[in-house]
């Protein structure tokens, strides 16, 4: 009986241990399982995490995108500013030199015509000085003459 008790318990000893084995097994293929679950899930999540990185990405491109147009725009304004600037300051650079090329001519025939009206001037001064002084000689002469003519007229008068 010894040896029916110690089948019996081997038997179940044995029972026991395949049972826990098969027990084993099944909470490894359960854990198994809900691992491959929460690998799912986390995969599920990072794709979704690097689909919202990718489209934040796109955007933030987009609008520095739209940043570098608005850029790009504005240089171009400038660009067409500075250029329109720079047509107007040759135009008045240009207007400048006629101007005072207009205004030397113009001061130049002003000196030579003030030049020809004082030269003028004084020719007909000079011919005017030689007549009075022709005038003054004449004089001169008649006064002298008169002089003459009344020393002879009046007897000296003798002192007394």
């Amino acid at each position: 009986m010894k040896k029916a008790v110690r089948k019996e318990f081997v038997l179940a000893v044995g029972s026991c241990l395949i049972a826990m084995l098969i027990a084993g097994c099944e909470e490894q293929n359960l854990s198994t399982a809900r691992r491959d679950k929460l690998i799912a899930y986390e995969y599920r999540q990072l794709k979704e995490q690097l689909a919202q990185q990718e489209k934040k990405i796109e955007e933030q491109l987009a609008q520095r995108e739209k940043k570098i147009e608005e850029q790009l725009e504005q240089l171009a304004q400038q660009e067409k500013k500075v250029e329109e600037q720079s047509r107007l300051l040759e135009e008045c650079q240009q207007k400048k030199e006629a101007l005072e090329t207009r205004f030397k001519k113009e001061a130049d025939d002003k000196v030579s015509r003030m030049q020809g009206l004082f030269d003028q001037l004084s020719e007909r001064l000079r011919q005017k000085n030689d007549q009075l002084k022709a005038q003054v000689d004449e004089l001169r002469a008649r006064v002298s003459e008169l002089e003459q003519e009344l020393k002879r007229l009046k007897p000296p008068v003798e002192p007394q």
